[in-house]
Parts: C-alpha cells; structure tokens; sequence
C-alpha cells in the first residue's frame, strides 16, 4: 500500500461515520448477549451497564442482529429527543461516541499493518468494541466506492 491508501484506511476505520455505525452495532450486540445471558462484563459494571440501556424502547430479541441494527440506526437518526439518540450521542462509556473516539488506529511502522487499540470501562466491552470495528472495517475495506463519473459517447 501507498502512504495515501494506508492514510486512507486508517481515516475510514476512525471516521465519525464509522464510529456511528460501530455504537449502533455495539448497542445491538450487547442488547442480544444481555437477553441471552451471555453478556460477559464485571460485576462492579453491571449496574452501569443496566442504567445505560434503562431508558431504551424494548426491542425484540428474537430478530437477526442486523435488523436490530437497523431499528437502533433508525431511532438514533429520527430525532435527537429520543433516548438511542442520546445514548449514543452520549460519553457514555459502553456505547457513547465520546467514548468511541477514544479508539486508536494508527500504522505499524512502515509496514502495511494496522493497529487498532482500545481501552474502556469493561475488558469485555473492550473486547467486544475492537471485534465489530474490525468487521466494520474489513466490510468497508472490501465495499466498492460508489461510481462517481459518468461518460457519455454520441
């Protein structure tokens, strides 16, 4: 990879849409782990995480993640008076964008590798942060950008 096409990735994996579309992933991830009982974070943050997601509208647990994704999205964007909206657009520590920005992704050297750190409030949900970005980014990265010429032949 050229220095521009690294710089380009690493600005893909840590733009602000990215990081939008990584808290609503997030919040539908641990949504469904929390219904399923499988939601692996420390005691002392579970009532944080409880008081976090309190104020939410109940979604069925029983839809595949990617549609939960897409209610969470069309919450969030509906207005800013909803509770997702201001969750996410929050400094929350599980799901905030605040919080997010924190993510560190920056180049290995002069190598083609990328780093990707994060450190929050749970090791789980650190865990957990770092795995759907690289998803996010890895879908991203193999996504074709939308044509933006047209060429005319008469």
């Amino acid at each position: 990879f050229t220095n521009n096409e690294m710089e380009n990735l690493i600005n893909m994996a840590s733009s602000f849409e990215t990081l939008k579309e990584l808290s609503a992933r997030l919040l539908a991830r641990s949504l469904i782990l929390n219904n399923e009982q499988q939601l692996s974070i420390r005691r002392e943050n579970q009532n944080d995480f409880e008081k976090s997601i309190l104020d939410l509208p109940a979604f069925s647990s029983f839809v595949p993640e990617d549609s939960l994704v897409n209610e969470i999205v069309l919450l969030r964007d509906q207005d800013m008076n909803n509770p997702v909206y201001q969750l996410i657009n929050s400094k929350n520590p599980f799901f905030g964008l605040e919080q997010l920005e924190q993510l560190l992704v920056r180049r290995e050297g002069k190598s083609d590798m990328i780093r990707m750190e994060y450190v929050g409030i749970d090791p789980f949900m650190s865990q957990l942060t770092l795995d759907l970005l690289i998803d996010i980014f890895i879908k991203k990265q193999n996504t074709p950008a939308p044509c933006t010429e047209a060429f005319f032949f008469g």
